[in-house]
């Protein structure tokens, strides 16, 4: 067999063994090199998860309470901007050696559970992920025509997993803006079950995010100031 034929091949098996334990929630180290990724550059097993470096987060699922609260509104629902909350934080080596990254350094599409990364999709950051969740919740709840409709705009500051003994769970921290009323800060936490396997405990954290964020969207239109806005009865 001819050396470039074989190296190839290597290449191609070891890919092909990353991708297979990425699909099954292998823990910690997954580590594919750009000589693996260009000697698959143009076969399907190079896929955007296997690219990002960590398995992205499961696909939305809306809430059917969080709808039913909604199609209550008197008044349409129309989100406005979602962003993510910037200071000026320092995220030079010296500050970040030994020191959890600020909000500022934070990456926009990746979390770090157990020392492995939970990546938000292809192609897509967190707040991104949070927008289409929430026009997907009002989408489904079928908003009533109306010709003042006043935005909703949401900033995320902070989106964050952890891991401890005894202890995961989901933290999400926005601030909500409608209109000219004063903004309000939701805070949630949303626990899940950790486990004694690794991959057990990294799955059972990815498929968390769905729920985490269907709480802080509930806490958001439950919010005192949300539904008077909108006329949703408590």
């Amino acid at each position: 067999m001819a050396p470039g034929f074989a190296n190839g091949w290597h290449r191609k098996a070891t890919a092909l063994l990353v991708a297979t334990q990425l699909g099954g929630c292998v823990q910690t180290g997954i580590i594919v090199t750009s000589d693996v990724l260009a000697g698959l550059a143009d076969t399907a097993v190079v896929t955007p998860e296997l690219r990002s470096g960590a398995p992205f987060i499961p696909a939305y699922t809306i809430s059917d309470s969080n709808v039913s609260v909604l199609r209550t509104a008197r008044r349409s629902v129309e989100l406005g901007e979602v962003s993510r909350v910037r200071t000026s934080g320092d995220c030079s080596p010296s500050n970040l050696q030994g020191n959890s990254p600020p909000v500022d350094c934070a990456p926009e599409d990746k979390v770090v559970y157990c020392g492995t990364g939970i990546h938000s999709g292809a192609d897509e950051t967190f707040t991104q992920y949070f927008q289409s969740a929430f026009n997907q919740e009002l989408a489904a709840s079928e908003q009533p025509a109306s010709p003042d409709r006043t935005k909703v705009s949401i900033a995320l500051k902070k989106i964050d997993v952890y891991c401890f003994i005894g202890s995961h769970s989901w933290e999400l921290e926005v601030i909500v803006t409608i209109g000219d009323r004063a903004p309000y800060t939701v805070k949630t936490a949303y626990s899940f079950e950790g486990a004694f396997s690794g991959a057990l405990r990294y799955q059972r954290a990815r498929h968390g995010f769905v729920p985490a964020v269907q709480k802080t969207i509930s806490e958001i239109i439950n919010h005192p100031t949300f539904r008077a806005e909108y006329g949703i009865e408590m």
